[in-house]
């Protein structure tokens, strides 16, 4: 779609856009932001238009679309009732004639406005050092010959003393204000110097261009109230999770706010609209790639010689097609519930807001309540990873039962009302999924773990290979007043290879479960005051011959 850039004006129903084929007596109309749609990296916009249609052809007008709506998302339906069809539309890229003169007429008088209080504080500034230097004459003077100068005005001895006060009082307030009023003539000369700037930018040309929808409408009757559809998506706009996370141990609870943060910088206001924010991730491009076919063939060596020499392709079948990769980069990359309704399809859900909501241009981000979620937790127990740190971490595992899904975001985590600190959600968590939450470092739990010896060569206590035989021991402390449940996560070795053997032996716990990763999970309960020892040992076989990573 060509786009036009001419100077027009926008107040003229009638030969505002006369330059513009078949557009010449198009009327301008409001439409209003109605709703926005906020998904993670994009919004979609909805304007809403009533308007009245002459039986036959009507030519309509909509002004002020930003520059920066996303060109093949704008759509125009009809939305009301009424027997007319919407045949086409298109817009353009305009620059307002009116709009320059507007602009630069409230330039001018703002800037003569301000010359104007520039000349009246000047004039207070004179008016003042005038009443300076009256003061300090007077104040100059002593006692004796302000007397001699008023005795025959009969003013008495007992006067002076506070004919001389009134003089400093005065001189201090007549300093005060002339710092005062130099401090605003200072001022006023920087925001003059403000519009002066503005009024030559705008004098040169260098006015925002606007987008002007032009919409031909066959109506089969006289309309006054036609209802239309605009709606078009923009970037620069999207939204992210925000949670508080309260847990509180006695209620075996925990309650977690949820708040959508939104921001955008589209070019345009949202004001007094509907808000609605997706969990989906729209990409404009939803083209279905191709498989491209993984062919083998002989090498061809090349004799050396004096030219250049192509490089082989990695397999086709395991890199995106260039096209397709080329398409991917242009395309980009338990209080009420704050919410009317949840919509959810295969893709994504939708949250619709409560209430009208105003959203600046200009990318600052704004919270958003949705809702408060309720979850439920078996309890407290402390989470500790000895081979990473000695700490443990106070942490419950909270079930999400709720109709809204947690998606990855920043939590600030509260332990009964007292901040704790931050941490991410790392994953979305739907409805009865669990998640982990920390409530930060107990100091009162204390945690050591140590190598109490280390064997290693060819001797017989490895047979005739090479090896390392490993002593381990994690000691834990609670220096709690009450009993402590503990879950301490603990890496055992893994063999990549059949000829690399690994046993553990003389463990004196046993691994409550063990993932694929050999990460071996122990689950106590340490009474108050108390001390465990854990101790295991670790013996590791390979071939004589083999470099070994790991140990």
């Amino acid at each position: 779609m060509k786009k036009l850039i001419m100077v027009l004006s926008l107040f003229s129903c009638i030969s505002v856009y006369a330059a513009i084929p078949g557009f010449e007596n198009a009327a301008e109309i409001k439409a209003p932001i109605s709703g926005v749609t906020v998904y993670s990296n994009t919004a979609y916009v909805e304007r809403n238009v009533n308007a009245s249609l002459v039986k036959g052809e009507t030519l309509l007008a909509i002004t002020d679309l930003p520059v920066g709506m996303v060109e093949n998302t704008l759509s125009v339906k009809k939305s009301g009732a009424g027997a007319f069809l919407v045949k086409e539309f298109e817009y353009k890229e305009v620059l307002s004639k009116a709009v320059f003169e507007q602009k630069e007429k409230e330039l001018r008088v703002t800037l003569e406005t301000i010359k104007t209080e520039i000349a009246a504080v000047e004039d207070k500034i004179k008016a003042n050092e005038s009443k300076i230097k009256a003061l300090e004459s007077i104040n100059a003077k002593s006692a004796d010959e302000v007397s001699k100068a008023l005795v025959t005005k009969d003013v008495s001895v007992a006067n002076l003393d506070a004919i001389i006060k009134f003089a400093s009082k005065g001189l201090e307030q007549a300093y005060k204000d002339k710092r005062a009023a130099e401090k605003k003539v200072k001022e006023l000369k920087e925001k003059a110097a403000v519009m002066e700037s503005e009024l030559s930018s705008v004098r040169a040309g260098n006015l925002k261009r606007n987008k002007v929808l032009f919409i031909r409408i066959d109506s089969s009757a006289a309309l006054t109230d036609a209802g239309i559809t605009v709606k078009y998506a923009v970037y620069n706009a999207g939204w992210y999770p925000s949670y508080e996370a309260n847990y509180t141990p006695e209620s075996l609870s925990a309650e977690v706010a949820y708040n959508a943060v939104v921001y955008q910088q589209s070019g345009e206001d949202w004001k007094n609209i509907k808000l609605t924010v997706s969990t989906g991730n729209k990409q404009h491009n939803i083209n279905i790639p191709q498989p491209a076919p993984w062919i083998l063939r002989e090498r061809q060596v090349y004799r050396a010689q004096k030219m250049l020499m192509k490089a082989e392709a990695a397999p086709a079948a395991m890199a995106m097609d260039t096209a397709v990769m080329a398409e991917a980069e242009e395309a980009y990359g338990e209080a009420p519930a704050a919410y009317n309704a949840i919509m959810e399809n295969e893709l994504s859900m939708k949250v619709e807001m409560k209430g009208r909501f105003n959203v600046q241009s200009n990318g600052e981000p704004k919270s958003v309540f949705l809702k408060n979620m309720k979850f439920d937790t078996a309890g407290m127990y402390y989470s500790a990873v000895p081979s990473q740190n000695d700490a443990a971490y106070l942490t419950a595992e909270i079930e999400n039962k709720d109709e809204l899904s947690l998606m990855p975001g920043e939590m600030a985590v509260y332990l009964d009302g007292d901040y704790s600190g931050k941490q991410q959600i790392g994953k979305v968590i739907n409805t009865g999924d669990k998640l982990t939450v920390s409530f930060g470092i107990d100091e009162n739990i204390k945690i050591k773990r140590e190598i109490t010896d280390k064997k290693t060569g060819d001797r017989g206590l490895f047979g005739g290979d090479n090896g390392a035989d490993y002593g381990f021991k994690i000691t834990v402390e609670n220096f709690n007043k009450k009993e402590a449940q503990l879950e301490i996560k603990e890496p055992m070795p893994v063999s990549q290879h059949d000829k690399i053997k690994v046993e553990v032996y003389k463990a004196s716990e046993e691994c409550v479960e063990k993932d694929e990763k050999g990460i071996c999970t122990l689950k106590f309960k340490l009474g108050a005051g108390a001390k465990k020892v854990i101790t295991y040992r670790v013996k590791v076989t390979y071939p004589k011959d083999m470099n070994v990573e790991g140990l």
